[in-house]
């Protein structure tokens, strides 16, 4: 549900999900839009979502969304109503009694607060348990920058988010400056973004505000809290924004920043920076696809795309192998390895061995956790169980270009290799009967030499 006092453009969107595969990729969509019987479209931008805008006036409106999949002829229909709405709007740009006024499951709320400070995008959408009139599906809320309207962040929140007895509104507000996100005193508690930061983004806020309906329907002061974070552990929001420009070679991601929406005198509702850092601790799941970037959320709060360094490197680490060199059965020989996190971010992984893993073993450490240029040795141990040659690999997890590996090579000897037959005498108490069993052996056959030359 769009709001405006008088006359609105009010935008449109559609999202269109095939059963098959290969319809999703090579099938062309065309969309229409009857809105209480004037048509809008078609529209067959599918990268845009397929957009559309009708100028409205407050009132109610019946919509009905037809997808027809060219190739195939085949169309489905879908209809929902919304509402046009009169209303107040707080210094914040936010809608005054926002519970109150948004009252039904879908209705939306559509702003931009614009001066010479900032340019703030504002959506607000209600949401409701299917038990309490909600639908059934995951809820999608679109948002695009006035200056940029090619541009959209999408967010799809799961329904089953959303507690019975609860009315929610998930609050979308967005712009290209974090003062024109917070305004210059909010943006001042913001930590510095690191390095990396991809400029053709947007920063973002997304929260999900709770108010008990008895409290809604009682018409009093209404008390909201933001939904807790720890339900989308299992249930992810997820993400994308689209007209960004990446760099070879680098990796996409979302970082976070804290933020919260309070009460005040002035405003009831507002975002608001809380002191904090920029962390990757509660997103992931990164893909890109043409100048999007998608990913998944564990937490809600201000979200911006960055781009970053992950590489790991691995001394020594030659094409030939590390040489371990020969190790008498029952000795051992150590080689030491040196990892290095030269990316920008914190990296974790593991160290393994593949191959001949009873005579090679990984010493120390397994698992690691580097910080950006921080290293660890890991150690290496070669005890040959008998004599031969042999190989393994150790392998180094965590880097997402692959598995780190070097080949290892070692000999197991019995004893020093000038040692006759084979096996040397020992130093210990048992080496005259080592030299006794010699010389014996060469006694025999100096005999034997003997007799054959007295025959």
């Amino acid at each position: 549900m769009p709001y405006n006092a008088d006359e609105t453009e009010v935008t449109l969107n559609a999202r269109v999900l095939f059963a098959d595969t290969e319809d999703c990729i090579f099938g062309t969509v065309r969309v229409a839009y009857d809105i209480n019987g004037t048509l809008f479209g078609p529209s067959e931008d599918r990268a845009n979502n397929f957009p559309e805008s009708a100028l409205l006036g407050p009132g109610e409106y019946v919509l009905t969304v037809s997808a027809e999949q060219v190739e195939t002829g085949e169309t489905i229909t879908a209809t929902t109503m919304f509402s046009v709405l009169h209303g107040g709007v707080n210094e914040n740009g936010y809608l005054d009694a926002p519970f109150e006024t948004l009252s039904n499951d879908g209705d939306r709320f559509d702003n931009r607060v614009a001066n010479a400070l900032f340019d703030r995008t504002i959506v607000l959408v209600a949401v409701f348990c299917p038990e309490d009139g909600g639908g059934a599906g995951d809820i999608f809320v679109t948002a695009s920058p006035a200056h940029n309207p090619a541009q959209t962040v999408t967010v799809r929140v799961p329904r089953v988010v959303i507690p019975c007895g609860q009315q929610a509104i998930i609050t979308l507000t967005l712009s290209d400056t974090l003062e024109g996100l917070l305004g210059g005193d909010g943006a001042a508690l913001i930590a510095e973004p690191p390095a990396g930061r991809i400029s053709t983004g947007l920063f973002f806020d997304l929260s999900i505000l709770l108010a008990d309906m008895a409290d809604v329907v009682d018409g009093g002061g209404v008390t909201y809290r933001e939904l807790d974070d720890g339900v989308l552990a299992d249930n992810p929001v997820d993400i994308s924004m689209n007209g960004l420009a990446f760099t070879p070679g680098l990796h996409p991601a979302y970082l976070s920043h804290p933020t919260a929406f309070f009460a005040d005198d002035a405003a009831d509702l507002n975002l608001a920076a809380e002191p904090g850092t920029w962390t990757d601790t509660h997103t992931g799941g990164f893909t890109v696809e043409g100048d999007t970037l998608s990913g998944r959320v564990t937490a809600l709060s201000l979200f911006a795309p960055f781009e970053r360094r992950i590489s790991l490197s691995l001394w020594p680490d030659t094409a030939s192998g590390v040489v371990f060199g020969r190790a008498v059965i029952g000795e051992s020989l150590t080689k030491s390895f040196t990892l290095t996190n030269t990316g920008d971010v914190p990296m974790k992984g593991a160290g393994s061995i593949d191959g001949d893993a009873t005579a090679f073993v990984l010493c120390c450490p397994g698992p690691y956790h580097l910080g950006p240029g921080e290293s660890v040795s890991i150690n290496v141990k070669f005890t040959p169980c008998k004599p031969g040659d042999y190989a393994a690999c150790l392998n180094i997890s965590g880097d997402p270009e692959g598995v780190l590996s070097v080949r290892l090579l070692g000999t197991g000897t019995c004893g020093p290799k000038h040692s006759l037959l084979c096996c040397a005498p020992s130093g210990g108490g048992h080496g005259h009967g080592d030299w006794l069993a010699l010389l014996a052996v060469v006694l025999l056959l100096l005999a034997a030499g003997w007799r054959r030359v007295g025959v």
